[in-house]
């Protein structure tokens, strides 16, 4: 801007005062300071309910001035358009996390902050599983579920509401997931079983038997007869798939992975008898259950 400066100057000559007024003209010039961002307003953290319109701010100041931009952090780390404002309609459960409002301007670093948003929504069981069980051992059944806030869960056998320790029931509750373990399992511990999870939002369940396991009800010979003629014995597991062991009074152990095995005179070497043992697998693969039958040669 221009600055106008007067000066009145005096002086006599020749016996005659003399006034002379002198303008100068100069120039002022201000110059404009650089401010670096800086966030003064953000949302809060919020908890809302999935489905729910939400609208997080973000307020900076800068010279010159910052520009806003938005991510939501996470495994995508999704861009969002620039603005002060970000609108999200219809919230889902997957868009919860932490969001991340930057201001730049080219001045310095840009100023960054983050607002977290939890989104609750109504439980659901991701997963159910159980197995079979022989009577006398344990049974397991293992739930699968997720919501926010964590779900609630319970089980049922029928209509029957299943309470910890009782008739040997254990029922372990986490966050995630729930374990109903039926220790030293009866009879009337078989059957469909119900787990329930819920929360404020809502309530879902799903059901799964548990279910007795089958083991080999054992081998009987299907033939014996002369051992000139016949085989000594053909020994049958009475279930399906089930693995069959000769040992006794043969060279090596002989195994078949068939239901049915022979035994022929020359295995023998000369003894009276013979066994056929059928197995299967019983809770693990390293415990068998076994059933004999000895069988008299003729």
């Amino acid at each position: 801007m221009p600055l106008f400066l007067f000066f009145l100057l005096c002086f006599i000559s020749q016996g005659h005062l003399l006034v002379v007024m002198v303008v100068v003209v100069g120039f002022v010039f201000k110059q404009s300071s650089l401010v670096p961002p800086k966030i003064y307003d953000i949302s809060s953290d919020m908890t809302i309910n999935e489905g729910t319109n939400v609208t997080l701010t973000c307020l900076a100041t800068g010279k010159p001035e910052p520009s806003i931009s938005w991510r939501h952090i996470s495994p995508s780390a999704k861009p969002f358009e620039n603005g002060q404002y970000l609108d999200i309609y219809g919230i889902t459960r997957d868009q919860a996390g932490e969001y991340e409002c930057s201001a730049e301007n080219d001045v310095s670093f840009p100023d960054v902050k983050k607002v977290k948003v939890v989104v609750n929504f109504a439980p659901t069981i991701q997963e159910i599983k159980s197995g079979t069980v022989a009577p006398g051992r344990s049974g397991l059944i293992r739930c699968e579920g997720a919501g926010v806030p964590p779900p609630a869960f319970e089980w049922y056998k029928g209509e029957k509401k299943l309470f910890n320790g009782q008739q040997g029931i254990i029922i372990q509750n986490f966050s995630t997931r729930s374990i109903l373990t039926v220790t030293n399992v009866t009879q009337e511990h078989f059957g469909n079983y119900t787990c329930v999870a819920a929360n404020k939002l809502g309530t879902t369940n799903a059901s799964l038997p548990l279910n007795r396991k089958t083991q080999p009800d054992g081998t009987h010979p299907i033939h014996r007869g002369n051992l000139d003629f016949s085989p000594v014995c053909v020994c049958v597991c009475a279930r399906a798939h089930a693995f069959i062991q000769t040992t006794k009074h043969l060279p090596q152990k002989y195994y078949t992975k068939s239901s049915k095995i022979r035994v022929y005179r020359h295995l023998v070497h000369g003894k009276n008898s013979s066994i056929c043992l059928s197995s299967t697998s019983y809770i693990t693969p390293s415990r068998l259950i076994l059933s004999l039958i000895s069988l008299t040669l003729l």
